[in-house]
């Protein structure tokens, strides 16, 4: 297994709280907003 750089030690992926709501248009939680709404949270997680 190769080492981790620093970018990829310090790049939480933390999902929203299932009480939260979509923001502007743009905005890339939306996504995530989406996957945890339509219970694909964990095919959320590795994209």
């Amino acid at each position: 297994m190769s080492p981790r750089t620093e970018e990829q030690k310090n790049n939480a992926t933390i999902p929203p709280r299932s009480s939260s709501e979509s923001g502007e248009e743009w905005h890339p939680r939306n996504k995530a907003i989406k996957a945890l709404k339509e219970d694909k949270l964990a095919e959320w997680k590795r994209t």
